[in-house]
């Protein structure tokens, strides 16, 4: 495992290059402090049409999760990726201990516990309309786009064995513990360069929570239009795509964390 000052290299190799790969179909913003025109400009170039250009084939599954996640309408990659969203979230917080890469998978627990534990009306609106959950929104997505890929990679790996399936089809063969791997990072590197993306965009994680319990007043809030947070949603799965692209043949060059399997 790398550490110190070749860690934070690597994981600045990893971020770089995961945004490079999406430089020709859309430039990835560089900050939510930009004006609302400038982020409904940028939102022109990097919205669903961008997402569905890099994404390809897969774009159907991540569309129908961006829009009916929570709904009937969700369709069966969804519901499989949300389950074992659900139980990776129950582990950790009925665990207490966590690896570096099971941190970064979904959240802190502290969020979790946190949003666990929110009552009353005031904390609620105000964590609705924050940064932290806008946060976490783009993290979800990233997930989900990292997970279908890996899901992708695998039916590719099996169609050449002559085991033909489609990406659905393969999904719902899986079983719970098949579903939790590929949703997890397979590295701790690129899992923290997912979180400098989402740090970059929307803050540090804790410094968020620490102001949620300061007071539901001093939550930051997420003041762009909501179109403009369905656009961040659509580049968090673009950029959970590319990571997974940029992961795999970063794990054959350099000693990352936990190498993918051959």
């Amino acid at each position: 495992m790398l550490k110190g000052s070749h860690a934070n290299s690597t994981i600045g190799l990893l971020f770089s290059a995961t945004l490079d790969l999406l430089r020709p179909f859309y430039p990835p913003v560089d900050s939510l402090s930009m004006s609302e025109p400038s982020v409904q400009k940028w939102g022109k170039t990097a919205g669903p049409w961008a997402s569905m250009a890099f994404l390809r084939e897969d774009f159907i599954f991540f569309e129908n999760f961006a829009l009916h996640e929570g709904s009937e309408q969700l369709g069966k990659v969804g519901i499989a990726f949300s389950q074992a969203f659900r139980r990776i979230e129950q582990k950790l917080v009925a665990a207490q201990t966590y690896s570096a890469k099971e941190f970064s998978v979904t959240d802190t627990p502290t969020l979790i516990n946190l949003i666990m534990e929110v009552q009353h009306p005031d904390f609620l609106s105000a964590l609705q309309g924050s940064m932290l959950l806008a946060r976490r929104a783009y993290i979800r997505a990233a997930i989900f786009a990292y997970f279908v890929r890996s899901c992708r990679h695998a039916v590719g790996s099996e169609a050449s064995s002559g085991n033909v399936k489609g990406l659905e089809e393969y999904v719902v063969g899986l079983s719970p513990g098949s579903v939790d791997q590929h949703l997890e990072i397979k590295t701790s590197e690129a899992a923290m360069a997912l979180q400098e993306r989402a740090n970059l965009l929307f803050g540090d994680e804790l410094q968020l929570i620490a102001e949620f319990r300061r007071g539901h007043r001093c939550v930051t809030p997420f003041v762009l239009p909501f179109k403009c947070r369905s656009y961040l949603v659509f580049e968090g799965g673009a950029f959970g795509a590319a990571l997974f692209d940029t992961e795999r043949v970063a794990s054959e060059m350099l000693p990352l964390a936990a190498q993918l399997p051959s």
